[in-house]
This record gives structure tokens, C-alpha cells and sequence, in this order.
């Protein structure tokens, strides 16, 4: 069973890589007697005063309770350390019973993983589960070139297409045909992990930093812009497996 973040209630589909994550965690074929926590970033500054972690306080898993793809969204510069000494001792262990909870939890960056370890909560760097899922599988238009999220266009190349990625845009009906469009470049340029995370073994890709949420596209080996990674430095494979030996321990 699937419990959707609280990010979803109210605006199905509010965020296209919250439903990336989700179509990518359904590939792995879960088990249906564990209860899953997927993606989204659960970890950032006041995330304990949160609905998020209120809903979270009400749930009633069965089986095992497994979290997969939990990340960070702190600003760049900021270190697990520096959130964790910040936060009064009741928060902390209030974090820490959130997190204790997990039978497993597999994370998609090394910021979140360091938070955890300061929680005395072990995870699993794996990457994110979008990198599972079909959207990158179609053609693409060799030398062409896509800037997702928001940009100075003055800054970038005039001959590249430009897309607004914007939260609460699209149903998840929609998602589908977005990144369709998005992976018919060959290169693809953005501020937003998922718009990237998913072509890493597919396309050209480069992430532009905006919080630590871009080591999603690091871990992966997607290159910081205006570097631009290849095929060759994707950590893509294995990536299905890893999961799957993580969830049958």
C-alpha cells in the first residue's frame, strides 16, 4: 500500500515530480502487505511544525513501513548539522519518533541521509525512484535544447525553448505528455531535479542549484550547469536492483 504525502490532498497532481516519483516506486512492483511513504522532500527547515508531519503522526501502517525516495530541501550551504543543533531538544526527538517509525527508509541525497544520522536514524542513499519510470523512452530531436524552471532568458542560449514548471499546473494525466515534450530534446537544462532525474541515462542533462535538492541530480552523476553530463556519467544502473534487494531484507 502507497499512503500519498500530504502534498497531494486537495490538488491532485499539485507537483509532476511528486507523481514521478510515485509512477517510479509503482514499477519496483512493491509489496502489497508493507506500507510506502514515497518521495517528495521531507526534510527542510520547520519541517516538524508541518502538516506533513502532523498527517504523518496519523497514519496506522500495516506490515512494514518503508520510505523511499525521502530527500532534503535545505539552502545550498546549509548542512544537516547546522538544522539539527538548531532545533530544541523536544523537536529533535519529536523528529526522531517520526522517523523511528521506519522499517526502512531509502533516501535520494547525502544532506538528508547526514540528517537522519544525526537523528540516530539509519538510510540508504539510493537514487530517486523517477529514474525508474518510461518518460525519457520516446524520440528525441538530436541537437535541440530545453531551460526548465525560471530563468533569465537574457543568460541563455537563443536557440534553446524555454518551459515554465510551475506547482499546481497540471493533473496527473497531464504528467505523462509533459515529459514527453521535455525529453524530445536532446539536452535538457533545469532548476527542477525532475525535470532532469528522469533522462539521466537518456539525454544530455544539466542541473542548475537553487537548494540541496539538486544532489538528487548528483548522485546520478547529472552535472551542474553549464557543465553537461553524458551517458557515460549517469548512475543509473542497478539502481532497480539496489531497490529491490533493499525492500526483500
Amino acid at each position: 500500500m502507497i499512503i500519498r504525502p500530504y502534498a497531494f490532498f486537495g490538488e491532485p497532481g499539485n507537483n509532476p515530480g511528486d507523481l514521478l516519483v510515485e509512477m517510479g516506486a509503482r514499477a519496483l512492483e512493491l509489496p502489497f502487505e508493507d506500507t510506502f511513504l514515497i518521495g517528495t522532500p521531507w526534510i527542510y527547515d520547520q519541517c516538524q511544525t508541518s502538516y506533513k508531519y502532523q498527517w504523518l503522526t496519523e497514519q496506522k501502517p500495516q506490515g512494514r513501513f518503508i520510505a523511499l525516495g525521502i530527500g532534503s530541501s535545505f539552502p545550498l550551504g546549509w548542512t544537516a548539522e547546522t538544522h539539527i543543533k538548531s532545533l530544541p531538544k523536544d523537536q529533535r526527538d519529536f523528529l526522531k519518533g517520526i522517523w523511528g517509525q521506519f522499517d526502512i527508509i531509502a533516501v535520494r541525497d547525502t544532506v538528508a541521509q547526514d540528517w537522519l544520522r544525526m537523528l540516530d536514524i539509519q538510510s540508504h542513499i539510493i537514487p530517486c525512484p523517477s529514474v525508474l519510470t518510461s518518460v525519457g523512452d520516446g524520440p528525441y530531436r538530436p541537437g535541440s535544447k530545453i531551460f526548465v524552471g525560471n530563468f533569465d532568458k537574457t543568460e541563455m542560449a537563443n536557440d534553446a525553448v524555454y518551459l515554465e514548471y510551475q506547482r499546481g499546473a497540471y493533473t496527473e494525466g497531464d504528467v505523462e505528455s509533459l515529459f514527453r515534450f521535455i525529453g524530445s530534446h536532446e539536452t535538457i537544462i533545469s532548476d527542477r531535479v525532475h525535470s532532469v532525474v528522469p533522462f539521466a541515462n537518456k539525454r544530455r542533462c544539466a542541473i542548475v542549484p537553487v537548494d540541496s535538492r539538486h544532489q538528487t541530480a548528483t548522485v546520478l552523476g547529472i552535472q551542474i550547469y553549464p557543465k553537461c553530463s553524458d551517458l557515460k556519467q549517469t548512475r543509473f544502473v542497478e539502481t532497480r536492483k539496489r531497490y529491490q534487494d533493499l525492500i526483500r531484507q
